[in-house]
């Protein structure tokens, strides 16, 4: 039988053993020492002159006088003599000096203290506040509202997701049903998305990551840019609608090149204007190639799906489009 336990080293009483209450006594200080660890200093060299009994102190990795050789391991200060114990893997102390929870890795003290700052704490498998979390929501908040403040200027939260075709969203729910969405949903546009009775997803607003482009139910706004004597196909956002058509440059609008036209292009494609500048013109359902119709003009034709804009001036030219249904 050895005469040690195996995790504290509390001295075992032997048979017939005489002055059994030096031995318990040693293992009480032993037990006072290590249970509940409070370490009031660490990276300590030296025994400090200010020390009092029941003080316990970590002792730092070059040590003199009375804590030569005990590198790494706890000195604990009882009836005027330091006891020694070295730490084992997982145990737990407070350390005062930083307000921080670590535990002990076999080699190291990590802080296992929420924003304590050590590298555990940025290992904590779940957390859940006020409620708790699980293995899909690993991070759960429970109360009437949530805060996150800026430290002196500015804030940010982020949403990160791993390819294009994932999902970066938030997602906005009535007992524990999606209704709503907003974010990143299989591509890079922001997208707001809605669910109607069915439990059928719907885009009701996108704005291209590419170009800005704004896209809604019943509404689409954006630029184009043609080469002289080209022409663009626009797709239409519903089968019959209005489109306003300007050009714009880097200082003003283009009026007199700018329209407003009605549309179909739906199964019987169709384009008339409603109110149109000197130089623009509807087309109706003509097959435009960037040289067929009036020169020097915008002209604007229908097919099914989209509509064809094309540049007959002189030069290239930027449009700035709407769709309205």
């Amino acid at each position: 039988m050895q005469d040690t336990t195996q995790n504290l080293g509390l001295p075992y009483l032997m048979p017939n053993q005489a002055q059994k209450h030096v031995t318990v006594n040693e293992a009480l200080q032993r037990l006072d020492a290590t249970v509940q660890i409070t370490l009031s200093a660490e990276d300590i060299s030296s025994p400090p002159d200010d020390a009092n009994d029941g003080t316990r102190l970590l002792v730092g990795d070059t040590p003199s006088g009375l804590f030569t050789g005990h590198a790494g391991e706890i000195a604990a200060l009882d009836n005027g003599a330091w006891l020694f114990i070295k730490p084992m893997l997982g145990w737990l102390a407070w350390f005062q000096s930083s307000a921080e929870l670590k535990v002990f890795d076999g080699t190291v003290w990590q802080s296992v203290s929420v924003g304590g700052g050590g590298s555990l704490a940025d290992q904590i498998p779940q957390l859940g506040i006020n409620t708790a979390p699980d293995a899909n929501n690993v991070l759960t908040v429970r109360g009437a509202s949530s805060l996150f403040h800026n430290a002196g200027s500015s804030h940010r939260v982020s949403i990160n997701k791993a390819d294009p075709a994932d999902t970066a969203s938030l997602v906005l729910q009535s007992e524990f049903e999606g209704h709503a969405e907003i974010g990143l949903t299989g591509d890079n546009d922001l997208s707001v998305r809605v669910r109607d009775s069915d439990a059928d997803w719907d885009t009701a607003l996108s704005v291209s990551a590419e170009r800005g482009i704004t896209t809604a139910k019943g509404l689409r706004s954006g630029t184009v840019t043609i080469e002289t004597q080209g022409m663009v196909t626009l797709p239409t956002p519903c089968a019959g609608g209005f489109v306003f058509l300007v050009i714009v440059s880097d200082t003003y609008p283009r009026i007199e090149y700018s329209g407003v036209f009605a549309f179909d292009t739906g199964l019987s494609p169709l384009v008339l204007p409603i109110a149109l500048g000197p130089r623009a013109s509807a087309q109706g359902a003509t097959v435009l190639t960037g040289q067929t119709g009036p020169n020097d003009s915008m002209n604007v034709a229908a097919r099914r799906g989209a509509l064809m804009v094309e540049n007959r001036y002189a030069t290239t030219r930027e449009f700035s489009y709407t769709f309205l249904c």
